[in-house]
C-alpha cells in the first residue's frame, strides 16, 4: 500500500511531539503494516482549528486528483482536523476517492459510531443536495422531453438540432447506416473503426472513431426514431427507470427497426463482459477465520461430462500452511447474498432506521452549527485571498513580475480553489435543513444500490456497512459499524442478529 503522511505542530501546544518524531513513529507503523509511505506533508507552528494550512490543502487535493496513494498516515487525528465538521468532511472526501485516513495512535477500528455514521451520510450528502437544488432544472427538462426537444449536451451522430428538434444530417447520417451494415455483415467493432478512419470519416465530437464510439452508435435506439429521456440508473445503464419517457415513431428515422433488431441480436450472441470479467469478490478484506488468518477468494474449474462448470469460493490463507487450518471453504455466491441479506433485513430494518434517523438527526444540528461558524471565516479568509491577488497582479501588469511573486500567486490559487470547494459544502450543510424523511432517503439509499449495484459497487457498499465477519467451524460472525445504535434487545440477541449458523451448502465439501 501507498500512503502520503502528514505531521503537524501546533505552536500553541508545548508537550507535542516533535515533528521528526511523528515522522519516527509514522515510518514504525508503516514498516509494520507494508505501507510505503511517498512523500510527506509538515506543517510546522500551524493551528488546526481551521484549515487554511497550506501543506494540508496541497495533500488532500494530491490524494484527490493525482490517485497515487491508498492512505494518509497520521500521529494522531487531531494532527488531521479538530473540529468535528473538519475531521468528517476531509475524511469522506479522501473515501469519496479511495483514500483512507489511518491514525497510528488511534486505529479508526475504535472509531465511535456517531463518526462513522456521519461520514456515511456526508459521503451521499452532495448528491443529496445537487438532487434538491436541482428540481427546477429537472422539471424543464421533463417539460422539453414531453414535447419531444432537444434536452442539451451533443446530438447523437447523424442529427442536427435547428430550433431544439431533431433533424437528419445526410451526410453523418450516411456514416451510421454504413456501420450497422458492416457490423451486421459480421464485422468487428475495432475493424469496423479501422474502416472508418481510413475513410476520413469523424465522430460528432470531430475525433477518429474507437471501439467505444462505434458501440454508442450501434446501441442508440433514437436512430429507429424512438424518443427516450431519463431511461437509464447510475448504476444499470441498460435498465428502464419507472419515470422514463419514451415515444415511439416521435425523431426522423436513420435506421429502420428490422435492421436494429438484427444488430442487437448480433450483440446478444457475443460472450456478455460480465460474464468473461475477472470475479469480484465483495467480502474480500472483512472475513476473518477463527484461526488468525484471512479469508481470500478464488475460483475453482472442474470438468464434468464433458462440461466446464466455474464456482467461487473463500479459503482461509493459512489453509495450506500445515497444520494452521483445517476450516473448510466457502461458496461464494451463498455466503455473500446471505450478508447482503442480513444486511438488508436485519441491521437496516425500520425500526434500527429510525434510530440511525434520530442520531443522524442530533448530530447534523452540531454540525450544523460549526459550519456556520466555518462559512463566516471562509468568507474573510477568501476576501483576503482575493485583495492579494489583486496587489500581486497589479505589480505583474507594472511589469515588475518576478518568480517569488508568480510562485504566490499560483498559491494562492490554489488556496482560494480549496476553500471555495469547502465553503460550497459547508454553506449547504449551514442553510439546508433536513428532516428525517431526508436522512431516511439518504440511508436508504445504499439499501437499494444493495439490489441494483454492480459487484465493484456493491462491495463498496458492504464494507462501509460492516467492520469484519469472523468465521468459526459453525457460524459467521458478522461486525457492524453503527452496532452502538441497536435496541438493547437485540444486542442481547447478538446470535440471531449478527451470527448465521454455516449450514454445509456453505461449506465446499473439500
Amino acid at each position: 500500500m501507498l500512503a502520503y503522511g502528514y505531521c503537524r505542530y501546533s505552536s500553541d501546544l508545548q508537550n507535542e511531539k516533535s515533528i521528526e518524531q511523528q515522522k519516527m513513529e509514522l515510518e514504525e507503523y508503516a514498516k509494520k503494516n507494508n505501507i510505503k509511505i511517498v512523500k510527506y506533508y509538515i506543517d510546522e507552528a500551524q493551528s488546526g482549528r481551521y484549515d487554511t494550512r497550506i501543506n494540508f490543502q496541497d495533500m488532500i487535493t494530491d490524494a484527490c486528483k493525482l490517485k497515487e496513494v491508498q492512505a494518509i498516515l497520521v500521529w494522531k487525528t487531531d494532527r488531521f482536523a479538530r473540529k468535528a465538521m473538519d475531521n468528517l468532511y476531509y475524511r469522506a472526501k479522501l473515501e469519496k476517492n479511495g483514500v483512507k485516513l489511518v491514525s497510528i495512535t488511534q486505529p479508526f477500528d475504535s472509531e465511535t459510531a456517531e463518526g462513522k455514521l456521519m461520514t456515511t451520510l456526508l459521503a451521499g450528502m452532495d448528491e443529496y443536495f445537487s438532487q434538491n437544488l436541482a428540481s427546477n432544472v429537472k422539471r424543464a427538462l421533463k417539460n422539453n422531453a414531453q414535447n419531444l426537444q432537444f434536452n442539451g449536451g451533443i446530438a447523437p451522430l447523424g442529427y442536427d438540432i435547428v430550433d431544439k428538434h431533431y433533424v437528419i444530417n445526410e451526410k453523418e447520417a450516411k456514416i451510421v447506416r454504413e456501420i450497422f451494415q458492416l457490423y451486421i455483415e459480421g464485422t468487428s467493432y475495432i475493424n469496423i473503426a479501422i474502416q472508418l478512419n481510413m475513410k476520413g470519416y469523424k465522430t460528432k465530437k470531430n475525433k477518429p472513431f474507437a471501439k467505444t464510439s462505434v458501440m454508442s452508435i450501434l446501441e442508440n435506439e433514437k436512430y429507429t426514431g424512438k424518443y427516450i429521456f431519463n431511461k437509464g440508473t447510475k448504476s444499470v445503464h441498460r435498465g428502464i427507470r419507472e419515470d422514463a419517457i419514451i415515444y415511439e415513431n416521435a425523431l426522423p428515422v436513420i435506421i429502420d427497426k428490422d435492421i436494429f433488431e438484427k444488430a442487437m441480436r448480433r450483440r446478444k450472441n457475443k460472450p456478455h463482459a460480465e460474464n468473461t470479467a475477472k470475479n469480484i469478490y465483495v467480502l474480500s478484506g472483512l472475513l476473518k477465520c477463527s484461526c488468525g488468518g484471512c479469508y481470500t477468494g478464488y475460483k475453482s474449474v472442474k470438468t464434468k461430462n464433458g462440461n466446464t462448470f466455474s464456482y467461487g469460493y473463500y479459503r482461509c490463507n493459512n489453509r495450506n500452511k500445515l497444520g494452521n487450518c483445517t476450516m473448510q471453504p466457502l461458496k461464494q455466491e451463498l455466503l455473500e447474498n446471505k450478508i447482503i441479506d442480513i444486511l438488508t433485513k436485519e441491521l437496516l430494518d425500520t425500526n434500527n432506521m429510525q434510530r440511525l434517523i434520530n442520531e443522524v438527526n442530533s448530530q447534523y444540528k452540531v454540525l450544523q452549527n460549526e459550519s456556520t461558524e466555518d462559512v463566516s471565516e471562509i468568507e474573510i479568509k477568501l476576501k483576503e485571498i482575493q485583495n492579494q491577488m489583486n496587489n500581486i497582479v497589479e505589480v505583474i501588469a507594472k511589469g515588475l513580475a518576478n518568480d517569488t511573486l508568480l510562485l504566490k500567486l499560483d498559491q494562492l490559487e490554489k488556496q482560494k480553489k480549496f476553500l471555495e470547494e469547502e465553503y460550497s459544502f459547508k454553506n449547504k450543510v449551514s442553510t439546508f435543513e433536513i428532516n428525517p424523511d431526508d436522512i431516511l432517503k439518504i440511508l436508504k439509499k445504499d439499501i437499494e444500490d444493495l439490489k441494483d449495484s454492480n459487484k465493484t459497487e456493491l462491495k463498496k457498499i458492504i464494507q462501509k456497512w460492516i467492520k469484519k465477519i469472523e468465521v468459526t467451524n459453525d457460524f459467521v460472525g458478522i461486525y457492524f459499524y453503527l452496532e452502538d445504535f441497536l435496541p438493547n434487545q437485540m444486542v442481547a440477541r447478538t446470535h440471531y442478529c449478527f451470527c448465521y449458523r454455516i449450514s454445509n451448502t456453505f461449506k465446499s465439501g473439500k
